[in-house]
């Protein structure tokens, strides 16, 4: 049988690649690409017959930061190089997540000092990158998480911008910002615990302590905010 085997990448070292995803209509990669380990320390094995000293990726405080660099390339093999996306700033957390249509991806970038956060819009076509939201604070920036909408036109934030941990939407190009969900509780996104916002149809599903801080219960709003926030697990915990 013929290898149908296609290598799209040729990441040289020290650079690594760190993370993939392939778009919905299979065409195009967004990778994760740290450009070098940065510090490297030896890391002494004594369990053995001899004593080894791996070398390990360790940076310490003054070292300047190796950031990852968000770049795409076709999925057929056709482009010889992946193209970096540009006018990103700041650190990136993790991947870009695709929209269902494949034409554009989010993601999320953050300042060394952590005093800011900024949401991205990235253009498919153009490798470019624009703010479509930034949360400031001068102690630490809140940890802001995102989403798609059905029709990837818009996304779904979640933001302590008024205080409280609340949904907001806004369009790809970052206008007609709306906050959803109002009140002195927050929604809540915590790994085990909580489930993170999904916009399904016409509304935002959400967990938050509106039932008090011990309680998680799930809930959704209309989008259009036709109708205040409905509890849809009414028992507690």
């Amino acid at each position: 049988s013929s290898d149908l085997r296609n290598q799209i990448t040729d990441i040289k070292a020290p650079a690594q690649l760190e993370d993939y995803d392939w778009s919905p209509d299979g065409k195009e990669f967004v990778l994760n690409v740290s450009p070098s380990p940065g510090r490297m320390m030896p890391l002494p094995n004594y369990s053995g017959q001899f004593v080894t000293a791996a070398p390990f990726p360790r940076d310490v405080a003054g070292d300047a930061l190796a950031i990852p660099q968000i770049l795409l390339i076709a999925s057929d093999g056709t482009e010889p190089t992946p193209r970096p996306v540009t006018g990103l700033t700041g650190i990136s957390p993790g991947l870009p997540e695709w929209s269902d249509d494949s034409k554009h991806l989010w993601g999320i970038t953050f300042t060394r000092d952590y005093k800011s956060q900024q949401v991205w819009i990235i253009d498919r076509d153009t490798a470019t990158a624009a703010t479509v939201f930034k949360d400031t604070d001068p102690a630490w920036a809140f940890d802001m998480a995102a989403g798609w909408s059905p029709d990837s036109r818009h996304i779904w934030l979640l933001s302590e911008r008024d205080g409280h941990g609340h949904l907001y939407t806004t369009d790809i190009n970052g206008k007609n910002l709306e906050q959803i969900t109002r009140g002195a509780w927050d929604v809540m996104e915590e790994s085990g615990i909580s489930r993170e916002p999904q916009w399904i149809g016409g509304y935002l599903y959400f967990s938050s302590t509106e039932a008090g801080t011990q309680n998680r219960r799930l809930y959704r709003i209309p989008v259009d905010k036709s109708a205040g926030v409905e509890s849809i697990s009414p028992a507690e915990g």
